[in-house]
């Protein structure tokens, strides 16, 4: 069970910040603590052994308290608590400090020690002079006081600061979080049909991937909506002419079926009223199924005359038909595509190439390479299309009125098939990063070139591979 979590980033970001900057004052503070009671230990231990080699210098045998107390303070510059002396002669004490006992400091051992006398814990030393020990002592917590001292003054300014570097470390974190605190406002301010791309007026390096796949996102769910409208639209628009026919051709052939005169030419008016609704619908769903996240990664290696070859198949029977001829010009071409759209390409332009040419025309395929370029061209001897009519020839459901030939009366110039053939090889060509034009045709009609991209070096390699 996940639990949610209600802390900002700014709020734990802030936190973590400051909490790296106490853990880092208290280290150096530790650290500088440790130092100074070292460097402490050795200026005191420096003090302990001058003061006693300064006792050791007065060669009397009986010093006053006047006199060593005198010595205390002219050497130290410290009240007679700070310092406290020993003077012994054969294991016979002849000298002391006012505050220093009678027992002996220390062992009689020349160097440095720590002894508890007096309540308090000293750091001692003794220095051996002829036959005279010589015993000073200083208490502990002089040195450690002096080395608190040193350390606050030194910490002191950086515990103060705190919280004017929490505000400084505030206002960094909140204008590096403006970009994201943005993207934030303006996602949580679309609405269920807002689709638009996000843009911001301040980013980051770190921002712009997730702003990048956010708005690819935003573009393919747009496109996905807006092939669902359209096929829609597509459907309403086109499958009514469809099924107005047939509900024509189904009261009629009820009609001629009470009165037991049912017609052939009624059956075969329905026959193709349903071929037609087929035909529209295969062609709607093949224009809106090719999207192109789906072409990503479908692609391979293809050979564009095998590809030609199969299209000219799917449609040589209505090309036998009418009598017409069709040849190829082409040699094995390679090129990176989906097989089954370009078939359906080719297959559309051989059939209009087929519908709107009389018996006995021409049609001719030819295909290519350029430098980085496949080109193909289909074209017939056709009566072909005026300019007027090529700049509408590929919007959606625009049906030139010309003469069909496949029907039986071909004086009459008709509007034919459902306006989609042209929209969908736009739609493919524009699948394989491609182009498609229209022209007059040398042969009298209409001559439609597509043209894909490719490197030369790997249809090269390809066809090696497959030979």
């Amino acid at each position: 069970m996940l639990v949610e979590s209600t802390i900002t980033i700014q709020r734990y970001l802030l936190l973590l910040i400051l909490s790296i900057i106490v853990l880092a004052t208290f280290g150096a503070a530790l650290h500088g603590y440790r130092a100074s009671m070292s460097q402490f230990d050795d200026i005191f231990d420096s003090e302990l052994r001058s003061l006693a080699q300064s006792l050791s210098t007065l060669n009397v045998n009986v010093i006053q308290e006047e006199q060593t107390d005198q010595i205390t303070k002219s050497e130290h510059n410290s009240d007679a608590n700070s310092f406290i002396f020993q003077i012994w002669r054969n294991d016979r004490l002849i000298n002391k400090s006012p505050f220093s006992p009678k027992s002996p400091l220390m062992a009689f051992q020349p160097g440095f020690s720590q002894q508890n006398f007096n309540g308090k814990r000293w750091k001692t030393f003794s220095l051996k002079n002829n036959e005279q020990w010589i015993m000073v002592a200083q208490p502990i917590k002089l040195r450690v006081q002096s080395a608190e001292a040193v350390l606050l003054e030194a910490i002191a300014p950086i515990v103060l600061a705190i919280p004017l570097i929490a505000l400084l470390v505030l206002f960094a974190i909140r204008k590096s979080l403006a970009p994201l605190r943005e993207l934030s406002t303006k996602v949580k301010q679309k609405s269920p049909d807002d689709l638009s791309t996000i843009s911001l007026k301040r980013t980051s390096v770190e921002l712009n991937p997730i702003i990048g796949t956010l708005n690819n996102l935003l573009n393919r769910m747009a496109n996905a909506f807006s092939r669902e409208k359209r096929l829609a639209s597509d459907a309403a628009h086109e499958l009514r002419t469809p099924i107005s026919v047939l509900n024509i051709t189904a009261h009629n052939l009820q009609h001629e079926y009470n009165t037991q005169a049912i017609k052939s030419e009624t059956l075969t008016e329905l026959q193709q009223g349903v071929t037609r609704m087929a035909h529209v619908i295969e062609q709607i769903l093949l224009l809106n199924r090719t999207a192109p996240e789906q072409f990503s990664k479908q692609f391979e290696p293809l050979d564009i005359e095998l590809v030609l070859q199969k299209a000219i198949n799917n449609v040589y029977t209505k090309i036998d038909e009418k009598q017409q001829s069709i040849s190829l010009q082409s040699e094995s071409m390679m090129m990176l595509g989906d097989e089954f759209s370009l078939v359906t390409l080719f297959e559309n332009l051989i059939s209009n190439a087929n519908k709107y040419c009389e018996k006995h025309c021409e049609i001719v395929i030819s295909a290519q390479i350029k430098p980085q370029k496949l080109t193909v061209s289909v074209e017939d001897s056709g009566k072909g299309l005026t300019e007027e009519e090529m700049a509408k020839a590929f919007d959606r459901f625009y049906r030139a009125q010309v003469h069909e030939f496949n029907q039986p009366d071909a004086s009459k110039s008709v509007a034919v098939g459902c306006g989609l053939g042209l929209s969908i090889v736009e739609h493919i060509v524009t699948l394989h990063n491609g182009s498609v034009k229209l022209e007059k045709s040398s042969l009298g009609g209409l001559r439609v070139i597509t043209t894909f991209g490719i490197k030369k070096s790997e249809n090269r390699q390809e066809r090696t591979s497959n030979a």
